[in-house]
């Protein structure tokens, strides 16, 4: 009944620890030191959160939204300053904790300007291809009686389109602001209050949203509101309420917001609910993925944006909870222009630029194609440079032709076309993106058919006639009814089939407030969007229309119609279906939709990988006829997306992932037909044989549909299926050897290299650390200055639930300690720069959930951060928010890159793939606090000899990394509380002692024996714990302390290949340890020491404590 109901939860009591759910505390894109807590019902959250913290006077805290319903009964907040995850899960009477990630907020595609007409013109052609006008013409349905819930930015409600008012009776009857008007990234305080108006967002968001679903934008005579053509949402008579979860800035939200939005919607009784919010993909582990699958559970129906990262390729989808429909865009019919480029009669659409769009009516331009092959070379710096310009005839004068690349943005190009003397900057792209343009020059996008009309002219040099036109017209889109460009695809990181089916969001006309209106420059308050966000509301609307005709049949019943029923499209421009992993089940098509009597369940089967496919999977056939129907089983073959290269591990992009007729399953029924008696069911099992690619690392997905016709009608239902051939846990989760990221970013590094040294192209973008930030290869043993920082590449070719940097100290000695950690592995602190913003960031430290990375910035993917190490680390061990990263000492240390893989459990080190880089000596660090200088010969040490800057293992698969297993299982860890001896003083001085691999360690002076593998009773009382050794590897855990902090107990044991001088940490006699078997060291000091409890850190990871290369022990003071 709960959020919580979903997830399996063992039993909690008043004051126990509450269980952890979803992404840790250290995930990039987390709220810094924010928790959302679930209760048990009939908790008062409020009461326990402020009871709980009362007993904590020095902390401060703000409560940011809370919900107690029948959903629902949990409440979030804020600690301000430093904070501890033992704060929250200890709150009496919680049943589990989240911590709260930032989501960020949708943002269309915007096209071109409209004016008010003095029109009579009515279109609704975009319900044409969507069986929205038959429903409407032969069933009377409008979406009466049907409440539709809107989580976004706001409505304006104002609108005349949307009704004019708010409240009982109104068409937005209800709702509420879940944050105030000022919240933003920069401000994450909630002010909220029972109003959700928005005129103060710049695109008005949640007001275009609400014009698609039900607007109705006919005889409208308000001055200031007559729309260029009139229009209707697809469920105009449906009933609207609102949930603000963003500021007006509209930049980002918290997952705590989205999930307490979700459950007011579904509390107040919507039987559809909107949430069209960006992100990228992710794992449905989050609260507003919880959220989605409680409500849709409970028969409230979630249509969430399956993303605009269409450009990123595969693997770009951000809905992927099972509990809601994610949607895919299809292109629109026809759009209202009044602006529109006439090239050889015929007339095209156009984006203008945002910075200059003055043109004149019958403006002849004299074209000229900047690079006539950038098309086809996919250049992505066509006109960056001055240099790049086309200087076979004279530019002035002339509308110069650039191919949008992510090597430069529109400014740059339009500001090179300027200083040439073009008049007029004209942007072609394969995906809409946008033109911000530059001052200095007029300037528009063009479409890929107004732009394949130029290539095809200026390769046969003919220079086409192109005049502009501001005369009013509809404008046919050659790509209607296909796949949007910018429409995410699948699947989802765990394979789920994902986006579930389609909508019309690509160019769709609808309402927006005065204030979006006047900030983009319109004349109307209504604009032309692009976006799965569009898409999202039309496919609702579809669901309003199902639900007002057949009446309440849930969820599953609700996704079946809609994807039963939805229409297979091609690739645009070729015979091939396309991939249910772009298109899902297809189009939507509301009047079979409500007309089918068949229904097939369930509505989609995702296949998992060859590694993971089941024998056999059931379809069960539902006869609704009034009579026995005979039905016949086939399968339509869809194209194979081919994410990636042979030889090359990163994720291929839109422009180069190939669809292919190849790759295609074998498919097998147990009955090809089947007669069903009236009203009765029938199952049919069918198995499926995986095709077997060319090579292992290619990774196919493959999918089609399972076609079910009858003797009845012509209405076929189908069932999109979809699958990876090969073995999805053995893709490599960091890019380590990729000819195509080089290609497509590392020689545009030359512009993002930070410090400002500018023009140096890496010879590598593998994930490693380089030696300086000029990418220098990092080689074995080499010196790296963090004085003067150091560049990390860590390319993330899959989304991972959790990756994280780890630094580990080699030396033999207590130097890392004593600078302050808690053992000789760390996580490094980063800043990293933004190639599209330009400018450092504070990264903290690289550890949680991370996305998978692009070959450049999308809307929510990004390309690879170039990171720099400063020589700053966070201890391992601890709750990292509200502390500060130590400088770690100089020493000899490797750095290695955790990431779970595909399927993995973030709590298993068995399921990590691990990169490592060479040994390396910082200088430039901290100097060493200890009462003998450190001596070690780092400069002999042979151990790493790779040349590559990084091996990738798995864990497990070497002896090196293997030790880690035995993290945890000594009956001191696997406490809630560890015992250990805090030394009080240091004034004694103890003699030498003599370490034998595996045996033993005798300590002179004052007296006291140690025996690896047992315990050291000192004459003082002093207590070290220390696990079995081993000769070679020593695979246990040495627990003890020093001063008030923790302190890890070396253990020598053959460390063949490593010569190092070794200093006791509270001196005594010098000693040496040399490669073998044996070795001595100087035994810290003992006096009167003191018991001291150390709770345990619940930090999740155990594939934090790694580094025990050369037979090192390294201690790690945490539970899994």
């Amino acid at each position: 009944m709960q959020l919580i109901s979903v997830i399996s939860l063992v039993a909690t009591v008043a004051n126990a620890v509450s269980l952890q759910v979803g992404t840790p505390a250290t995930a990039p894109d987390t709220l810094a030191c924010t928790y959302l807590v679930n209760f048990a019902d009939g908790v008062d959250t409020l009461s326990s959160i402020e009871s709980h913290f009362a007993q904590f006077p020095d902390v401060t805290y703000s409560i940011r939204t809370h919900v107690s319903n029948q959903y629902a009964n949990f409440a979030s907040f804020q600690i301000h300053g430093t904070c501890y995850e033992s704060q929250v899960s200890s709150i009496a009477s919680s049943i589990s904790y989240s911590t709260v990630r930032s989501r960020k907020a949708p943002k269309p595609i915007k096209f071109g300007a409209l004016t008010s007409r003095d029109s009579t013109v009515y279109s609704e052609d975009i319900h044409s291809i969507t069986g929205v006008n038959e429903v409407r013409e032969k069933y009377g349905a409008f979406g009466r009686g049907i409440q539709a819930a809107i989580v976004d930015t706001g409505i304006y409600y104002l609108h005349p389109a949307l009704g004019g008012g708010f409240g009982p009776g109104f068409k937005v009857a209800g709702g509420y602001d879940l944050v105030g008007d000022n919240y933003y990234s920069g401000n994450t305080t909630t002010v909220p209050d029972p109003d959700p108006f928005d005129n103060c967002s710049a695109e008005s968001h949640g007001t275009h949203v609400a014009g698609i679903i039900a607007g109705n934008a006919t005889d409208i005579t308000v001055p200031g509101f007559v729309p260029a053509v009139q229009f209707t949402g697809v469920a105009p008579q449906a009933t609207l309420y609102a949930y603000r979860i963003f500021g007006c800035d509209a930049d980002s939200t918290g997952t705590d917001v989205i999930a307490a939005g979700l459950y007011l919607a579904a509390g107040d009784g919507a039987d559809v609910i909107n949430l069209s919010v960006g992100g990228g993909p992710t794992f449905a582990e989050d609260p507003d993925q919880i959220a989605a699958a409680t409500i849709s559970a409970a028969g409230h129906l979630l249509f969430q944006a399956a993303g605009n990262d269409g450009g990123s390729g595969p693997y770009s989808v951000g809905s992927t909870s099972p509990g809601s429909f994610a949607v895919a865009s299809f292109d629109n019919v026809e759009i209202p222009s009044d602006a529109s480029l006439i090239l050889d009669g015929a007339a095209y659409p156009i984006t203008f630029s945002i910075s200059n769009s003055i043109f004149t009516d019958g403006e002849t331009f004299d074209i000229l194609v900047n690079d006539i092959m950038a098309n086809d070379t996919q250049s992505l710096t066509d006109g960056c440079s001055l240099a790049s310009i086309n200087n076979s005839t004279s530019t002035v004068g002339k509308a110069l032709v650039f191919r949008y690349g992510s090597g430069c943005g529109t400014s740059k190009r339009c500001g090179n076309a300027a200083a040439v003397g073009a008049t007029a900057c004209i942007i072609y792209n394969l995906l809409p993106t946008g033109m911000t343009g530059n001052v200095l020059i007029p300037g528009f996008e063009i479409t890929t058919e107004a732009a394949a009309v130029i290539l095809s002219d200026a390769k046969a040099d003919i220079t086409p006639s192109a005049v502009f036109s501001s005369a009013s017209s509809s404008v046919f889109i050659s790509t209607a009814g296909t796949v949007s460009a910018f429409s995410s695809v699948g699947l989802s990181p765990d394979l789920l089939l994902k986006p579930d089916v389609g909508g019309i969001g690509g160019q769709v006309y609808s309402t927006i407030s005065p204030h979006a209106a006047e900030s983009q420059g319109l004349s109307i308050p209504y604009a032309i969007y692009s976006g799965t966000s569009m898409a999202t509301p039309y496919t609702l609307g579809v669901a309003a229309l199902i639900l007002e005709l057949r009446g309440s049949i849930g969820f599953e019943g609700v996704r079946a119609f809609l994807k039963n029923n939805a229409q297979q499209t091609k690739i645009y421009g070729t015979d091939l279906i396309n991939s249910p992993a772009v298109q899902g089940a297809g189009l939507v098509n509301a009047y079979t939709a409500v007309t089918a009597n068949t229904l097939v369940l369930p509505s989609s089967i995702s296949l998992n990988d060859t590694a993971n496919i089941k024998n056999s999977y059931t379809i069960t056939i539902y006869n609704n006829y009034a009579v026995d129907v005979v039905y016949s089983l086939s399968v339509n073959n869809a194209a194979t997306a081919n994410p990636y290269i042979h030889g090359d591990d990163f994720t291929q992009d839109y422009y180069s992932t190939t669809y292919t007729d190849d790759s295609h399953p074998t498919i097998q029924f147990s009955a090809s037909t089947v007669a069903i008696p009236a009203k009765a069911s029938a199952d049919i099992t069918v198995s499926f044989t995986p095709p077997t690619p060319t090579y292992d690392d290619l990774y196919p997905i493959y999918g089609g549909y399972i076609n079910v016709a009858n003797n009845q009608d012509n209405i076929t239902a189908s069932v999109p299926f979809a699958g990876v051939a090969g073995s999805w846990a053995d893709k490599s989760i960091f890019s380590v050897d990729s000819a195509s990221l080089y290609a497509n970013f590392g020689e545009l590094a030359a512009d993002y290299t930070p410090y400002g040294i500018f023009g140096v192209v890496p010879n590598s973008v593998s994930t490693g650390l380089y030696a300086d930030v000029t990418f220098t290869p990092l080689v074995v043993n080499q010196t790296v200055d963090v004085s003067s920082g150091a560049a990390i590449l860590a390319p993330i070719a899959a989304t991972t639930r959790k990756a994280q940097i780890i630094l580990n100290y080699l030396g033999n000695d207590g130097v890392f300690i004593d600078a302050g950690f808690s053992s000789n592995s760390a996580i490094v602190d980063v800043l990293y720069y933004s190639p599209s913003a330009g400018t450092f960031y504070e990264g903290g430290p690289f550890t949680g959930e991370w996305q998978r990375n692009a070959f450049s910035d999308d809307q929510s993917i990004v390309a690879p951060y170039i990171f720099v190490f400063e020589g700053n680390a966070w201890d391992i061990n601890n709750n990292l928010w509200g502390l500060n990263p130590i400088f770690v000492p100089n020493g000899l240390y490797n750095i290695q890159f955790w990431a779970t893989k595909n399927f993995g459990d973030p709590n298993n080190p068995d399921n990590y793939q691990v990169t490592t880089s060479p040994q390396f000596l910082i200088v430039g660090g901290a100097t060493p606090i200890t009462t003998t200088s450190p001596t070690s010969s780092y400069s002999t040490s042979t151990v790493g000899t790779t040349s590559h800057p990084t091996t990738s293992v798995e864990v497990g698969t070497t002896a090196e990394v293997s030790t880690t297993e035995d993290i945890g299982t000594t009956s001191d860890i696997a406490t809630e509380s560890l015992t250990a001896t805090t030394k009080a003083s240091a004034t004694a001085s103890l003699g030498s002692s003599t370490a034998t691999s595996g045996t033993s360690v005798t300590t002179s002076g004052s007296g006291s024996t140690a025996t690896s593998g047992g315990t050291s009773t000192t004459s003082s009382g002093s207590t070290v714990t220390s696990g079995s050794a081993g000769t070679g590897t020593t695979s246990s855990l040495s627990i003890a302390t020093s001063g008030s902090g923790t302190y890890t107990a070396p253990t020598v044991g053959s460390t063949t290949g490593y010569i190092a001088t070794y200093s006791a940490p509270n001196a005594g006699s010098a000693s040496t340890s040399s490669s073998g078997s044996s070795a001595t060291y100087a035994a810290p000091t003992a006096v009167t020491s003191t018991t001291t409890t150390i709770p345990v850190n619940l930090y999740n990871g155990a594939q934090s404590a790694v580094g025990v290369a050369f037979g090192l022990i390294v201690a790690a003071v945490f539970m899994i």
